[in-house]
């Protein structure tokens, strides 16, 4: 029997219930788990703070016939407790870019709660949000590397109206910083058009992306990855190559990216 595993921290969104949604058309039975890891956080980051809404989203998926909620415990998922679990560390030249360089203990954090949810729940596939692209490649290559027998789904970023990319986070926002909150948006149309209109230079479309990114944004990073190294590209860009960026606001965290298309104004993401 196939069975399809979405790993969340709850409180669910549209994006969280794309992926489940494909899971539902492509296995008999699906898991949603919910748990917020504590080795994913980092000293001053928000993981008491980190929204908890395990009842709503119980109701959430209760309209769905063939899902199963399943909330594991720190005890289940870490019996030695989670100052002395035995972790997985992310490959240094996947995880040292774009998020990894601000948040360096996030990877292994990942890393290791996937692989353990994996264990227990056995799933036949995994869904991962490509909103987290940086996370979603490096879990395909956790689970190829340990040659387990699950099949990593990536699915796309999924956007509301406006075009600010789904996040549990995004309730953090301000009205007033909701609306800032779209440049992300804007600089990644911007950053599409360019190459859309032939230009090839890394250098100048992360200066086009830039420039839609102004106060009160803080940008943490813009650039160009290889999308299966990670790595920002020294050479013209390709298609599938991935725009990255991160900005804060307020005491928000954003995160976005896209995935150039040349010679085409194809939408960066689904609304």
């Amino acid at each position: 029997m196939s069975l399809g595993l979405v790993p969340t921290m709850g409180n669910l969104h549209a994006g969280h219930l794309a992926l489940v949604e494909r899971s539902i058309r492509e296995n008999k039975k699906t898991i949603v788990s919910i748990y917020v890891n504590p080795l994913q956080f980092g000293p001053n980051e928000d993981f008491d703070q980190y929204p908890r809404t395990l009842d709503a989203d119980r109701a959430i998926l209760s309209q769905y016939d063939t899902v199963t909620l399943w909330a594991p415990t720190t005890k289940d998922l870490y019996p030695l407790g989670v100052a002395n679990a035995y972790g997985i560390t992310a490959p240094k030249a996947m995880a040292q870019h774009w998020c990894g360089n601000s948040r360096p203990h996030f990877f292994d954090g990942v890393c290791t709660v996937v692989f353990r949810l994996c264990q227990q729940a056995n799933p036949t596939r995994l869904y991962m949000g490509e909103k987290d692209y940086q996370q979603c490649t490096i879990i395909q290559g956790l689970i190829h590397d340990y040659r387990l027998p699950i099949s990593v789904v990536p699915c796309p970023i999924v956007r509301e109206a406006d075009g600010l990319a789904y996040s549990s986070r995004n309730q953090y926002l301000s009205p007033a910083e909701r609306v800032h909150a779209t440049q992300l948006y804007r600089a990644i149309q911007a950053a599409q058009t360019t190459v859309t209109n032939g230009e090839p230079n890394p250098a100048m479309v992360i200066q086009t992306c830039q420039a839609c990114l102004g106060s009160p944004l803080k940008i943490d990073y813009v650039g160009i990855a290889d999308p299966c190294s990670l790595k920002p590209i020294d050479r013209d860009i390709r298609p599938n190559d991935r725009l990255m960026l991160a900005a804060h606001l307020g005491k928000t965290r954003l995160v976005d990216n896209h995935e150039f298309h040349l010679g085409t104004s194809r939408a960066a993401g689904t609304h």
